[in-house]
């Protein structure tokens, strides 16, 4: 292999490439070319920006304005010769410092975790064969296969198009899509206009191709761009910024405080140097000094236990806006089916039948209508077309099945497949010399082959479409349309069999006849659409009466659940022209397949409703489908039969406040443009409402985009779509999504009560000092006695909180408002009402045993001490949310909160007993009864917060 590729590869034809590179056009490399190839060129990955070292990481714990103050302190001890307080304020930096690095090390350990699950997939060929493979294990020489919605995974050169546009503004900033073809450009030719070139990170807008990799990871356009390109600082989430603005405040509010407390006890003429001593402390304790850290820890785990339920978040900030979530925009296909799509029902022109398809045993059975089916004239046509006009890849090896591509084309392989065909022969008996991609315009596909010098045109889609280009549809054997619609009088099939059809005025007999039977056995099948086609104005006249009547069985069919394509061919001795899939057709049949819906949507749906939040399916498929699906799945009730399409929606500046109030009250929306799927989040996000929406294909991405969260599908989905979504779901389905809305309040909650547990905590000790002081008690606690409870409260109770799994009354309640502060009014009422609690327990217990039992100074600090340490590690246990039991909560079920309660229960037995912490925290001997008064004031607080629950309504 000639590795020393020219500098400009526009220049080479593919021909010159697959020479240089050794490569074959139609199999493409073998496994030992790919494992020699990756071991010389690597691994087709952009090199990572440097990540930032775990000495930066704990230096920069040392760069903050808490640890400045705390620093300030230390001197301040120093000076006035406290060595002992001095050394503990610069342990309480160092502990602080640690703590910060070790989350903040785990945090970016775990979302390093998360990115390698959110790896992009690519579609190669090998061996002969279509492949999916992670994006990193293309090599030079692949043949590339590439489709509207992929992300390029590397540089090649085209060789075969079809109708193919990327969008290349990632590369080079031009936003419309480029057309793409396999024509030389010039030499001088930019990089936009390299047409036959695809680049790697560019998305695929429409129709597909293949080409020839020139140039992976860092080789690429992409890869050069990225080495010029110096590393982003990180920035700060939005929830980190109200953390921080939050710190701040409680910073210099402390700070005010601390100084109104040293001015009183001076005109007081209190000893100064202990007035500076406790101000400082006071400073000190109220300082939140892990807020931020915590919080990114938090919702870095709880993004982790997401991905182990097979939801990728792809952006911290999404989580709080995930919880805030009220109005879901969801697909129907995958997501609240199981998108497992088989063939169900064949209708040719002459009979019709449900099907089994079973592939292990190679052979479809017919489990209901006209067992003859198989025999038909037009079946092994049929099933000819469904594999030709057909992009994905289904193979059986040692009984093992791979399958690659749209769900709906795979069943059609597999449909092939069971029926005895080999889709691999078939697809090499007549190759494709072209196809008309399919789009969301048009609502079909079609392939041109060539075989022994004829032509075969073959088409599938939308079965109104693909109607509209057929040229005539086969006269119906009237015997075999009687099995079709079982219930058929025996004197119409007399009727049918003794006229010739000579004129027309006998052909409309006929098929008034056949219609009002149909009626019979079907019911009134126009009123299954919200408009009738004959109300429709945009609807092109029906040529003839066959067609009504495949119409007709077409919408039965999607009342019955099942997606129905249409299928029609064209032979032909000369090449058709440019628009071959467009006109001459002659129909062949419908196909309807089946994709059953998901028994755990029903419940995860009624979790949605008793959450406030809305649910409204939004499809591309028949509305009669959607309809059925979601009376299946109890979305919509059994008699709501309220579904608008498309053509019922006008512009959003032309709608009025009925239509606007007539699409909110809709649940069903079938047959919907991009552009419209904009208009309808617009109009709830007008509305103040947190939208989010679901998506798989290109055309989803500015849906995904404009919504408050996109969610992608990661199954059946598109790379783009993926690239532009917040989250992915790993396995499509809709309970995911309320999984993930579920946890996305779980997380935001654990962080809001983290924030409320630190600040009541600190406020009491704030309290306790300030109004001993200014009630002339003493002074209940020293310096080092307060540093020593900021530690022990903040670190172990605070991440226990912030990484709880659950809160079942989080469903129960409305969500909220992304735009609310972290704590409200009524929340600083709480924290007010919790310090106090607290405050007023200590400072009883140290009044009763200081002038009540005439206990000294030093054994009433000592009290106090270990009154508000055993209170603030009790008052966790606060915090359930609602009308929980308390002792049956989300707190009692947290291991951790139990495991964090035995720690610092633990270390303050340690300050009693180790001689060293008991010397430097002045801690005295206690006998048994101011222990008593020390468990008193532990549970007091736990007392009151509970008859407030009770009389005065205060609960989470």
């Amino acid at each position: 292999m000639n590795t020393a590729l020219p500098e400009k590869l526009h220049r080479l034809s593919p021909d010159d490439l697959r020479t240089q590179l050794n490569t074959d056009l139609q199999h493409g490399l073998t496994e030992a070319d790919v494992r020699q190839r990756q071991a010389q060129y690597g691994l087709n990955a952009l090199q990572e920006a440097e990540k930032e070292g775990w000495m930066a990481i704990l230096l920069r714990q040392f760069n903050s304005i808490i640890v400045w103050i705390l620093a300030a302190a230390a001197i301040v001890s120093f000076v006035l010769g406290d060595t002992v307080e001095g050394f503990a304020i610069l342990a309480v930096i160092l502990i602080n410092a640690i703590t910060g690095f070790v989350l903040e090390f785990n945090a970016q350990q775990s979302m390093e975790a998360l990115r390698k699950m959110d790896s992009n997939p690519a579609r190669v060929l090998r061996d002969g064969r279509v492949r999916e493979i992670a994006s990193e294990e293309v090599t030079m020489g692949d043949i590339l296969v590439v489709e509207a919605g992929d992300l390029v995974a590397a540089d090649a050169t085209l060789f075969d198009v079809n109708q193919l546009e990327v969008n290349e503004s990632a590369l080079t900033g031009e936003s419309l899509p480029v057309a793409k073809d396999t024509e030389i450009p010039p030499e001088d030719a930019p990089l936009g206009d390299q047409y036959n070139r695809l680049f790697k990170g560019t998305a695929v807008t429409a129709g597909n191709g293949r080409a020839i990799v020139t140039g992976i990871g860092q080789q690429t356009e992409l890869g050069k761009i990225a080495t010029m390109v110096e590393e982003a600082e990180r920035t700060a989430t939005p929830l980190e910024e109200k953390l921080d603005a939050l710190a701040k405040v409680l910073i210099w509010v402390t700070v005010g405080l601390a100084a109104v407390f040293l001015l009183v006890g001076f005109l007081r003429g209190e000893e100064l140097e202990q007035l500076i001593k406790t101000s400082v402390a006071l400073a000190i304790a109220a300082i939140p000094e892990g807020m931020s850290v915590v919080a990114t820890i938090a919702l870095a785990n709880g993004m982790l236990r997401l991905a182990k339920k097979k939801v990728i978040v792809k952006r911290l900030s999404a989580v709080e806006t995930l919880g805030g979530t009220n109005v879901i925009f969801t697909d129907k296909t995958g997501t609240l089916t199981q998108n497992r799509i088989d063939v169900d029902r064949v209708h040719l022109n002459e009979t019709s039948a449900q099907v089994r398809i079973d592939t292990d045993a190679r052979k479809v059975e017919v489990e209901d209508g006209d067992t003859a089916i198989t025999d038909a004239d037009l079946y092994p046509k049929l099933i000819q077309v469904g594999v030709l006009c057909n992009n994905a890849d289904f193979d059986v090896n040692n009984g093992e099945t791979r399958e690659v591509g749209d769900p709906v084309e795979v069943a059609l392989l597999k449909f092939a497949y069971a029926a005895g065909m080999n889709p691999d022969e078939v697809k090499a008996q007549f190759p494709r010399k072209a196809e008309k991609a399919f789009s969301s315009d048009t609502r079909i596909m079609g392939t041109l082959h060539e075989a022994e010098g004829r032509w075969l045109v073959a088409v599938k889609g939308a079965v109104e479409e693909v109607l509209e280009r057929c040229g005539e549809v086969p006269p119906p054997t009237t015997r075999k349309v009687s099995k079709d619609l079982a219930g058929l009088d025996l004197e119409e099939q007399a009727f049918a069999d003794s006229t010739d059809f000579d004129s027309e005025d006998q052909t409309r007999k006929f098929s008034e006849n056949l219609e009002d039977q149909t009626r019979k056995v079907f019911g009134d099948l126009t009123g299954l659409h919200p408009k009738k086609h004959s109300e429709d104005p945009t609807r092109k006249p029906v040529r003839r009466s066959g067609f009504e009547n495949l119409t007709a069985l077409s919408e039965q069919l999607s009342a019955e659940g099942l997606r129905t394509l249409a299928f029609a061919y064209r032979e032909t001795d000369q090449r058709p022209g440019e628009n071959f899939a467009d006109e001459n057709l002659t129909w062949l049949g419908l196909i309807g397949f089946l994709d059953p819906p998901r028994l755990e949507v029903t419940p995860a749906l009624e979790a949605c409703r008793k959450a406030g939040i809305k649910v409204i399916m939004v499809t591309g498929d028949h509305p009669a489908t959607a309809l059925t699906i979601a009376r299946q799945v109890k979305l919509v009730e059994e008699g709501e039969d309220l579904a608008l399409t498309g053509k019922d929606l006008k512009p959003l500046d032309q709608l009025s406040d009925s239509d606007k109030e007539r699409i909110r009250q809709c649940r069903v929306f079938a047959r919907v443009s991009p552009g419209q799927k904009l208009d309808m989040i617009e109009l709830y996000q007008q509305n103040g409402d947190v939208v989010g929406m679901t998506g798989d294909g290109v055309n989803d991405a500015p849906a995904l985009k404009k919504s408050d969260i996109g969610i992608a599908m990661g199954l059946r989905g598109t790379q783009v779509a993926a690239e532009t979504a917040d989250m992915v779901l790993k396995d499509d389905s809709f309970t995911s999504i309320v999984t993930a809305i579920g946890q996305g309040r779980v997380i935001f909650e654990n962080i809001r009560k983290f924030v409320l547990f630190l600040l009541s905590c600190n406020m009491s000790e704030i309290f306790v000092v300030t109004f001993a002081g200014f009630l002339a008690v003493g002074n209940p606690l020293l310096p080092l006695q307060i540093l020593f409870i900021n530690i022990v409260t903040d670190v172990f109770p605070a991440l226990a909180l912030g990484v709880g799994e659950e809160n079942r009354e989080l469903m129960k309640q409305p969500p909220r408002d992304p735009k609310t502060p972290i704590l409200t009014v009524r929340d600083w009422r709480l924290v007010v009402f919790y310090a106090l609690s607290m405050t007023v327990s200590v400072l009883a217990v140290y009044w009763f045993g200081t002038q009540q039992w005439g206990l000294s100074a030093a054994v009433g600090n000592t009290i106090t001490f270990y009154s508000l340490s055993l209170a603030q590690v009790l008052h966790v246990f606060n915090l359930y949310s609602g009308d929980s039991s308390f002792f049956r909560n989300e707190i009692t079920r947290n291991r951790y909160i139990w495991l964090a309660t035995g720690v610092c229960i633990g270390i303050l037995f340690l300050t009693y007993y180790v001689p060293f912490l008991r010397d430097v925290l002045s801690i005295q001997p206690l006998d048994a009864a101011p222990l008593e008064l020390i468990a008193a004031a532990g549970v007091l607080p736990l007392i009151i917060v509970q008859l407030g629950r009770w009389l005065f309504g205060f609960k989470e």
